[in-house]
């Protein structure tokens, strides 16, 4: 067997950026704000974000008038973002590592490839990476500050999620509530009917999305099953409509649906700094692996005019 545990943080410690950009943009959510342009990666303390939307009144300019007429102007919403500095520390024992290092050794076997320490290290560091990302993918939208940080809630208490946020009252109110207009016997009538009731000049900007958990577009496929409605696999776009879907982890549990711009949702990050890593460590004296990831998360929204949500499940 070529496993040797004093070996691994050799291969994985210089992977350290990999592993951490992964536990950050392995989140659904991220990857899509980070395509849009709203996942801030440079982040250091607070930082604010300004958001402009200019209204722009013509006028007749066909005489000249002696008097000057102002009309139009601009509405500014600025929204502060500052990532909470957040640590997962875990312990493998040398026994642990072993067993897992059998199994792994056994798969590649089985394909007729050889495995070693370097195979190994980039398995542990990715697993880790997956899991953290799932959690903050969660914690993104469900995060609240205010949550015990024991059982189901115990890493949704580091920052406040997009849900929470989007519902305080900011420079353009707070988000708009739809439960009185996401009525129908189905799912399916629920998001359409909501998707009509918001805002003609928001649902028709380029931007607008539809954030749904991935639990509740099953329902939603099954739903159109139902009707004998067959819909691509790659086609994620509101049946009878043209808005775009976005099929996230981190609303699952919640059985809310949010129409919303992506100008409106920002997360911010600091991938730059030291104090983002992921290392590993061995302790001859106590025979354990130490992994530690060290990273920052936060989010912000925006224009709580153009957000709109409503329970759908």
């Amino acid at each position: 067997m070529a496993f040797d545990v004093t070996k691994l943080p050799d291969y994985t410690n210089q992977d350290s950026t990999d592993f951490i950009t992964k536990s950050i943009l392995g989140a659904s959510t991220l990857s899509i704000l980070a395509q849009s342009g709203k996942l801030l990666t440079n982040v250091k303390g607070k930082q604010a974000i300004p958001i402009s939307d200019v209204d722009v009144v013509l006028q007749d300019n066909s005489t000249d008038a002696a008097e000057r007429n102002a009309q139009g102007g601009m509405v500014i919403d600025q929204v502060i973002i500052e990532p909470a500095e957040i640590k997962s520390l875990t312990n493998w024992s040398n026994r642990q590592l072993t067993d897992k290092f059998t199994v792994e050794e056994l798969k590649a076997k089985f394909k007729g490839q050889n495995y070693d320490n370097a195979a190994f290290a980039e398995f542990i560091g990715n697993e880790q990476a997956a899991a953290i990302a799932s959690i903050n993918e969660q914690a993104l939208w469900q995060g609240d500050v205010n949550l015990p940080g024991t059982g189901a809630t115990k890493n949704l208490n580091r920052f406040d999620g997009f849900l929470k946020k989007m519902k305080v009252s900011g420079a353009t109110g707070v988000a708009i509530n739809l439960s009185g207009s996401t009525t129908g016997a189905t799912i399916v009538e629920k998001l359409k009917n909501g998707f009509l009731s918001t805002k003609v000049e928001v649902r028709t900007q380029p931007d607008f999305r539809l954030f749904i958990s991935k639990a509740d577009y099953q329902l939603y496929i099954a739903a159109l099953s139902e009707k004998n409605l067959y819909v691509p696999a790659t086609e994620k776009v509101l049946f009878g409509t043209d808005c775009p879907m976005e099929i996230v982890e981190g609303l699952v549990g919640t059985g809310t649906v949010v129409f919303t711009r992506l100008r409106s949702l920002y997360a911010g990050t600091d991938l730059d700094s030291d104090a983002s890593t992921a290392t590993k460590y061995f302790s001859p004296e106590t025979k354990q692996l130490y992994i530690d990831f060290q990273y920052s998360l936060g989010t912000a929204t925006a224009m709580h005019n153009e957000i709109f949500y409503s329970k759908v499940a």
